[in-house]
């Protein structure tokens, strides 16, 4: 219940396009960018489910990861600033620091529902302010922000001309939820992947839908780290966009339907998911601490400490099937009896 990786097995035609590949001449170099038509096969699928897109503003990715990586390596140099929403994915700040880029960090509190204040995202904001990053839905929290809030962070961005990189691979385990896509921004970067929506985290494939002179940036340094992304995965991915992935949504709803009674009924503190995959829970106690101890009870948790300054929290992953969570939420309950 730590990782945050589904336990469906992708849709079947994803094995079928695997073993179909190399017999339809999937298996040269090509484009650091992608095929064509795995581009133009992502355009029209964002264009349905986002937000109107043409193909020259997506490439691909071996995960999101990268892109994510990609763009703030690319577009920002040593000694600019990036704004986090915390609690947020430690791969942002990871990646930032990389590169010598400074962080402001805004913390945001389960009491506000963990909805940031633009006031204070506007005090932070300084001439070498470059970039922010919005992950909504949101890992570890499940937040969505509501529309209004939204428009006045991208107010803020606009206003003062930052890239606004927003990691949106959570959006179909959702609903209620507005792209960054749909303020037809230049400076936004917008990051998804086929881990989640079609559980291939093994495969490594995403994408990403920038301006096109913001994917040219970031394609030339994908062609130097990786030449291109492997074809016969790219091949797999175009055909599982056919797939109808609407059940994966259905059955994490209820998993966190699940978890959130247990974690109720156990006295957890926390807000109810509006999407994604995880409980993100005040446990009144340090969290690393609790989540060394789960482990030698078989039980796996993320510590809250690695989403920003949050000690008493744990993120709890639903993705697992509703026994093995209530089981895994009976070994908590226990842990926390005895701390309490």
């Amino acid at each position: 219940m730590e990782v945050g990786e589904p336990d469906f097995a992708p849709p079947k035609i994803v094995g079928t396009a695997l073993s179909e590949a190399c017999s339809k001449g999937y298996t040269r170099y090509g484009r650091a960018r992608g095929r064509q038509e795995v581009l133009d096969a992502l355009a029209r699928h964002v264009s349905e489910k986002f937000h109107p897109t043409p193909q020259e503003n997506v490439m691909v990715s071996p995960g999101a990861r990268f892109a994510i990586y990609s763009a703030i390596t690319t577009l920002l140099s040593p000694g600019d600033e990036i704004i986090i929403i915390e609690p947020a994915w430690p791969a942002y700040r990871e990646c930032a620091l990389n590169s010598g880029i400074k962080i402001r960090a805004i913390a945001t509190t389960l009491e506000d529902r963990w909805e940031p204040d633009p006031g204070r995202i506007e005090d932070v904001t300084s001439p070498n302010t470059k970039m922010i990053i919005l992950n909504y839905p949101n890992n570890p929290t499940g937040k969505i922000l509501p529309e209004k809030l939204q428009d006045d962070i991208v107010e803020i961005a606009v206003k003062n001309n930052l890239y606004i990189l927003s990691d949106e691979i959570y959006s179909t385990y959702s609903k209620n939820w507005k792209s960054i896509l749909s303020y037809e921004y230049q400076n936004s970067i917008i990051t998804q992947s086929f881990s989640k929506s079609h559980a291939m985290t093994g495969l490594r494939i995403g994408y990403a839908i920038a301006h096109n002179k913001i994917i040219d940036r970031i394609s030339k340094l994908a062609a130097l780290c990786l030449t291109s992304i492997s074809e016969p995965i790219q091949y797999a991915a175009m055909k599982a966009l056919e797939a109808d992935t609407s059940e994966f949504a259905d059955t994490m709803q209820r998993r966190l339907d699940v978890m959130s009674r247990e974690a109720g009924r156990i006295g957890l503190e926390f807000a109810s998911p509006d999407g994604a995959m995880y409980l993100f829970a005040r446990t009144g106690i340090d969290g690393a601490r609790l989540a060394d101890e789960a482990l030698r009870h078989g039980l796996a948790v993320a510590p809250g400490e690695g989403f920003g300054r949050y000690g008493d929290y744990i993120r709890i992953s639903a993705c697992q099937n509703e026994k093995t969570l209530i089981d895994g939420m009976n070994i908590l309950s226990g842990l926390i009896g005895e701390y309490r």
